[in-house]
């Protein structure tokens, strides 16, 4: 199992060094954390660093787009594309299970195998995720079978929309938009939904189902407790 995350050294500083502390008491001693990082090292058994502007086609694409004028968040491809890149690089290299887990995720409750499998694609799905009919999904948790047939096509159709540009033909820039989209373009991708029921449109549905009784994704002011 390969568990990814990524920060730059400002987030790192200000929250991420408490999201790997986290993760480090929390997740059983066999599971590694990968970052995907940018301007600082974690000296660590059990953290593995990749210099994430060392991925190809990430530098470029900031280049090429860094200039662009941003007037609402969703629509600031450049900022959400260092996620994208560094998820599709990680699911293009390994086999077996990946999970991505956003820098603001922090670890609250021991991680059980028992768990930990409740929260994973079940047999033949591909990916496990936060579907929010209504909205865009939340991807500060999702969990890819990257043994899946599906698996190659999804994340080169993913990452080429940043390679070619072509995510700004999208209604939005997020990687939440670049991930539905490849989602809908691959429909033999099964999908597990984590979302809690009747709730699954709701802005933060993170905290509200299974992910929120071991997990606590904080997002804004709250990352800062």
């Amino acid at each position: 199992m390969k568990i990814i995350t990524a920060m730059n050294k400002d987030l790192y500083d200000r929250y991420g060094y408490e999201m790997i502390e986290t993760f480090l008491k929390f997740w059983p001693e066999q599971y590694k954390l990968t970052i995907y990082a940018e301007g600082f090292d974690v000296r660590n058994e059990r953290i593995e660093i990749i210099d994430r502007m060392s991925i190809h086609g990430l530098l470029e694409f900031v280049e090429r787009n860094k200039k662009k004028k941003v007037t609402v968040y969703l629509n600031d491809a450049v900022r959400f594309s260092y996620k994208s890149y560094c998820i599709t690089h990680a699911g293009l290299n390994n086999e077996g299970v990946l999970i991505w887990l956003d820098s603001d995720v922090f670890t609250k409750e021991k991680m059980d195998p028992d768990y930990i499998n409740k929260i994973l694609p079940d047999l033949g799905q591909y990916v496990s995720c936060l579907l929010r009919p209504a909205l865009y999904t939340e991807t500060g948790y999702l969990a890819f079978n990257l043994d899946h047939v599906m698996n190659k096509k999804f994340m080169m159709d993913w990452a080429t929309l940043y390679n070619n540009d072509a995510i700004y033909n999208l209604q939005h820039y997020t990687d939440c938009h670049a991930f539905d989209y490849a989602r809908r373009i691959n429909t033999g991708a099964g999908v597990k939904n984590l979302s809690p029921k009747g709730i699954g449109d709701k802005l933060h549905v993170f905290n509200l189902g299974i992910l929120g009784k071991r997990m606590d994704h904080r997002k804004g002011p709250r990352k800062y407790k």
